[in-house]
Order: C-alpha cells, then sequence, then structure tokens
C-alpha cells in the first residue's frame, strides 16, 4: 500500500495540484506565463517597413479611431531610410497633434498598396493617406508589378480573407482585380495558403462554364477549409479594439505653427550641396564613389498596354475614389545626368498625373527630366530624396491638410 501512495498517488495528487495552480491561480499564471503587454496608440513606430511578426500593427491599419490625427504616408525605399526630414518625424514634430505613420519598403510597389487597402475598405472612408509614387517602378522590370514575395510582406492570411470574404457589390470590380493579380502571381507562390488558393480560382473559375465545371468541387472544399480554420483559429483578433473603452473622443485647438520655410529650404539645400564634391551630378560623394563613377543609367520605356505597375496604379487611384479616400499623390525625382534618356519616361507620367487628376486628386510632381531645370539638391543618390526634397514634400502635405487650421477631433487614452 505504502508503494503505491508513493509512486501512483503522492504523483497523481501533486500533478492535479500544480495543475490547478498554474490553470486558475492568476498570480502563479502571470509569473511563469506573463501576457505581452498590448502596444497603445502613442507606442507605434512612426515608420513600419512591413507588417511581417507585427499582428498589432497590422490590425490597427487605418484604425477609424485615430482617423482625425493621423496621414498615412504609403510608399517603398524612399521611406525606410529615415532622417529628420522625412514626413513621419517632422510633421508630428512640429504638430503634437498629428501622427504621421509611414508604411513600406524597396518593391512595395500599387498592387500591394491596392490589396492592403482592399482588406480595409470599412476604414476607407475620409483616410488621410499619401501615396509616394516612384517613378522608377514604371519602367524596365519593375513594370511587372509588385513581386509575389513583397506581396506576402504586406497581405497576410488575415488581409487575404478580408478580401476573399468581401461580398459588398460595389466592391466587386475591385476583388476581381486582385483575384486576377494574384492569379497571375499564382506559380510564384511556394506552398500558398487557402486564401490565395481561392483567390486563383476565384478567378480562373470565372473564365468559363467550363472551368467552373472543373473548380466547383476544389472550391467547395476549400471554402469549407477555410471556414473550419477560423472557426479553429484565433484570427489574429485577439488585441482590443483602440476605438472602445480605453479611448474617449475629446476636441484640441488647432496648432498653429510657423515654420521658416524658405530659409529651411535655403539651409538644406546648401547642406546637401556641401556633400557634393567629386562630382557634377549632384550626386553626394560616398554614394557617387561607391555605386556610381562612370556608370551611367538609362531609362527603359514600356507600352502602356504592357505595363502592369501602370494598370495596378489606375485601379487604387480608382480604389481610392470609389472610397472617398482623402488621398494626394507626390512623384518622387529621378536624376536627369543619371539617367541620360529620362525624358523617355515622361509619357508614362503624363497619363500617371492625367488619371489622378481625372479622378479628382491633387499631386505634387517633382519629377524634373529637363537637366537645365533639375535641382542637384533634391536626390542625394538618383532616386531617393535629400532632406531638400523631403520638405518639399513636408510643405506640400502640411498645406494639402490644412494642419494649421483645422481644429482636431480625436481620441485619447482613458486608459491610466
Amino acid at each position: 500500500m505504502k508503494r503505491i501512495v508513493l509512486l501512483y498517488l503522492l504523483p497523481f495528487f501533486i500533478s492535479v495540484y500544480l495543475v490547478y495552480l498554474f490553470a486558475f491561480n492568476p498570480s502563479i499564471k502571470a509569473y511563469f506565463f506573463p501576457e505581452k503587454p498590448i502596444p497603445n496608440y502613442t507606442e507605434m513606430p512612426a515608420y513600419i517597413d512591413n507588417f511581417n511578426g507585427h499582428p498589432y500593427f497590422e490590425q490597427n491599419f487605418l484604425n477609424p479611431a485615430w482617423k482625425e490625427t493621423t496621414i498615412y504616408v504609403l510608399g517603398s525605399s524612399e521611406l525606410s531610410e529615415g532622417g529628420e526630414a522625412i514626413p513621419y518625424t517632422f510633421i508630428p514634430g512640429h504638430y503634437k497633434n498629428i501622427r504621421v505613420q509611414g508604411f513600406g519598403h524597396a518593391g512595395n510597389q500599387c498592387f500591394s498598396i491596392f490589396s492592403q487597402l482592399l482588406a480595409n475598405t470599412s476604414r476607407l472612408d475620409q483616410a488621410k493617406i499619401v501615396f509616394i509614387i516612384s517613378p522608377g517602378w514604371f519602367e524596365s522590370k519593375p513594370t511587372k508589378g509588385t513581386s509575389s514575395a513583397i506581396f506576402l510582406e504586406y497581405n497576410s492570411e488575415r488581409f487575404l480573407k478580408k478580401i476573399l470574404t468581401n461580398h459588398n457589390e460595389e466592391d466587386r470590380v475591385f476583388k476581381a482585380y486582385a483575384e486576377k493579380r494574384v492569379n497571375e502571381l499564382y506559380s510564384e507562390f511556394n506552398s500558398p495558403s487557402l486564401p490565395l488558393k481561392l483567390m486563383s480560382f476565384e478567378h480562373t473559375f470565372s473564365k468559363s462554364i467550363l472551368h467552373k465545371a472543373v473548380f466547383a468541387l476544389p472550391m467547395i472544399c476549400d471554402y469549407h477549409l477555410l471556414s473550419e480554420k477560423r472557426k479553429l483559429s484565433c484570427d489574429r483578433s485577439g488585441c482590443p479594439d483602440p476605438a472602445g473603452t480605453d479611448l474617449k473622443r475629446v476636441m484640441k485647438p488647432a496648432n498653429t505653427v510657423h515654420i521658416g520655410w524658405d530659409s529651411l529650404l535655403s539651409y538644406s539645400k546648401a547642406e546637401t550641396l556641401k556633400k557634393v564634391t567629386n562630382n557634377s551630378l549632384g550626386i553626394e560623394d560616398s554614394y557617387y564613389t561607391e555605386f556610381i563613377g562612370s556608370k551611367r543609367g538609362k531609362i527603359e520605356p514600356v507600352k502602356e498596354s504592357l505595363n502592369t505597375e501602370l494598370q495596378d496604379f489606375m485601379m487604387l487611384v480608382e480604389l481610392a475614389k470609389a472610397k472617398n479616400i482623402d488621398a494626394t499623390f507626390i512623384i518622387s525625382p529621378l536624376n536627369p545626368f543619371y539617367f541620360q534618356n529620362q525624358p523617355a519616361i515622361q509619357p508614362t507620367i503624363d497619363i500617371i498625373t492625367r488619371t489622378i487628376s481625372q479622378n479628382g486628386f491633387s499631386y505634387l510632381n517633382l519629377l524634373e527630366s529637363d537637366s537645365a531645370k533639375y535641382e542637384k539638391a533634391i536626390l542625394h543618390d538618383v532616386m531617393h530624396m535629400s532632406d531638400y526634397g523631403w520638405y518639399q514634400a513636408d510643405k506640400y502635405i502640411i498645406d494639402q491638410y490644412k494642419l494649421d487650421s483645422v481644429t482636431v477631433d480625436h481620441y485619447i487614452s482613458t486608459t491610466p
């Protein structure tokens, strides 16, 4: 009997007690399994390169609770360079009630951005979004559009499910376009997820009655699996909505900020040109020595009918108009001393600016292909803006959203 107690009953009761402690005792649970703190609005970084590993940031992308106080700047490699002049640093530094949130790194082109917005259609009305458009997207290889790898960096299963299950008639054209583009990229995906499969299948399914007959059964099976998977997983929705009990709406007077733009632009221009001493192209010495030297670039224009990136851009602008986004566009510069046939990109830029204007949006075009008119200080290399270039973008954004005259209607945290 003693043997049974020591070898079986005692370990059993000890195990039960430990299970009870770990499962039901709050202090023990908190010590051994501390919950990861949920970031709040003020803790979100001003710049996020992508959503990989950041489910909270993804979930709160375009959060309506922050609409009145947040300007989103979406773009690619230019946003990853940082610096005191970049909008997500400069503007909040002067307008304390305003947050500027930068998203994107190299390769985050139009279809990636389009899909991010399409997954959040309910959050787009009057959202303040600045699109940084790089002319480099619309020539040579980038005209093929967003790569499959970059697409997945910004469009998780959660986003893809939201696109796939969007049955609003007004979004039908945009959803069909997303399915078509995913179908075109499908062969590049390694072990594609269920939402990717279904988006590709949906496009193929729509082609003909024969396609419907062939793909009906696998689509039924995959939709069933998707439904079951949703039931079994939390779908990364465990974070509370910041628009809930932790926030309340308040009114704050507008900031009246006096920025000496003339002196700021003059100073930053001079400081940029001080770094250019070993070349006549307007490229900073270190970059010129390491990457340029005797090399020169060439624009490789692509016909409109073959330019996938241009088609993606047009759909992005149409989506912005249809969803009533408070959008504006900034076309970044290229260096015409480096790109020796830079005027070759101008017909495509004309299509871009015409598309923007026809849909009722404004833009700042910083591209100058005439070397006689080009300001060498606007870039620090061949396509990325210097502080002098970014200050021009800052001024445009501040003027566009009238930050000096609009009363800020926003939310603040009420959590102690």
